[in-house]
């Protein structure tokens, strides 16, 4: 790619992210990114159709990337998995616009189609650590991976997004510790273990 090209799609980006923290997405425009960001609008308009997939690039281009699983132990793999998502919420440009971004999934299908494939995947990587977790006997084979993997994650995002409380290593490690322990919740219902 042409480096002035790249230079400008890098500007924009970021005075993306920027303006999206700031404001969120109700107040974000083609305009306010154009004068943040020094690129013409017709540049923008050359590279991004509009907000929605601006956004949406925004999202790609700063999300955080999963580990790398599986290992031998899929206890340290879970640890590892919401270990990262913890971080990335606490530490990254992406957890610093989520806000923005949930908003903006709200209010617009085209950023909520992504944002459910965004969480789609996660929560597949997660559920996939914790069905390891379930053959291996660590946890009742009735329970229901999925539901023990959102438990676990919906921790994190309480945290983030509404109490505003501390999220670290010690906290990931509580939740998990407590999610494979004797007293698990998350059991999948009655009627689908019958089918």
């Amino acid at each position: 790619m042409d480096p002035r090209i790249e230079r400008s799609r890098h500007a924009v980006l970021e005075a993306t992210v920027d303006l999206l923290a700031e404001g969120g997405y109700a107040a974000l425009s083609i305009d306010a990114v154009s004068q943040r960001s020094g690129v013409a609008r017709t540049t923008i308009y050359r590279h991004w159709s509009g907000l929605p997939e601006l956004v949406l690039d925004v999202c790609s281009t700063f999300k955080p990337e999963l580990p790398r699983v599986p290992s031998d132990d899929p206890r340290d793999d879970l640890r590892l998995m919401y270990r990262s998502l913890a971080h990335a919420l606490v530490d990254s440009r992406w957890g610093a616009v989520l806000p923005s971004l949930l908003d903006a999934s709200a209010r617009d299908p085209e950023v909520r189609a992504l944002q459910t494939g965004f969480v789609a995947e996660r929560r597949a990587g997660s559920a996939a650590i914790v069905q390891r977790l379930i053959d291996a006997g660590d946890l009742p084979c009735d329970a229901d991976a999925m539901r023990v993997a959102d438990r676990l994650a919906s921790q994190l995002f309480y945290r983030h997004l509404l109490s505003h409380d501390p999220i670290d290593d010690e906290f990931v490690d509580s939740i998990i510790d407590e999610a494979l322990g004797p007293d698990l919740v998350g059991r999948a219902p009655r009627a689908s273990r019958q089918e």
